[in-house]
């Protein structure tokens, strides 16, 4: 899948409910969120450090950032 901008129908829903349009991928995986409830996350395979995923709590206090670039 090529990453880049969603079409307009899929920008107007999220829109609608007070998201904003990142990209396709992350827009998508919004999407399939708000129709069933469940969250879905997708990731670059060939990014990821060690070809794995762990899925764990945050710790107090820990810092990340965010897919728009936003401390938190």
């Amino acid at each position: 899948m090529k990453v880049g901008p969603s079409p307009a129908w899929l920008k107007q829903i999220l829109e609608k409910v007070g998201l904003r349009s990142i990209n396709n991928v992350v827009d998508i995986t919004n999407y399939v969120l708000l129709e069933s409830g469940h969250p879905l996350h997708a990731f670059d395979f060939n990014l990821l450090a060690g070809k794995q995923i762990i899925v764990r709590r945050a710790t107090t206090g820990e810092q990340f950032t965010a897919l728009d670039d936003s401390p938190s």
